[in-house]
């Protein structure tokens, strides 16, 4: 694969790669019809950010504990979207740092169904959601997987 660039370019990004593969790297300019002696590098790409299941249940009447798997890839953190089902209040969104795997939602209106929408950001991106539902003062428990594993 190969791509011509202006001689003011300074970056590119290069897309369809495969995920946790090396890539020899050559760049060399074209000046005057000759081309430069050429630079070498090996450059690895990541590996692909991919979320778990995402469950949640009630702790009491007012919180819900909401705990997550990653698959692979590194997290730089996450984003907890939580709607009551009836929507009786506003969204609530938490922000979570990279390496935790669990949080409690509190202030909760009790005996009332929430969905939860959890998503990871890597690199600046968004990766796609899981969700899951709720409800608070109840023993009611759910467990649902990411589509990318059915």
């Amino acid at each position: 694969m190969g791509r011509a660039l202006a001689g003011d370019v300074h970056s590119t990004v290069m897309a369809g790669l495969k995920a946790k593969t090396s890539y020899n790297i050559k760049l060399y300019a074209s000046v005057g019809g000759q081309n430069t002696q050429p630079l070498f590098e090996v450059a690895t790409t990541e590996d692909v950010p991919l979320l778990g299941p995402v469950a949640a249940s009630s702790m009491s009447p007012h919180n819900l504990s909401v705990s997550w798997t990653t698959v692979s890839g590194h997290f730089d953190g996450f984003v907890i979207r939580v709607s009551d089902q009836e929507q009786q209040s506003d969204t609530l969104e938490f922000r979570v740092r990279g390496k935790a795997r669990n949080f409690t939602i509190s202030n909760l209106m009790d005996a009332t169904g929430y969905d939860i929408e959890l998503y990871g950001i890597s690199h600046g991106r968004q990766t796609p959601s899981v969700l899951t539902q709720a409800v608070t003062g109840t023993m009611y428990f759910t467990h649902i997987w990411n589509s990318n594993h059915l």
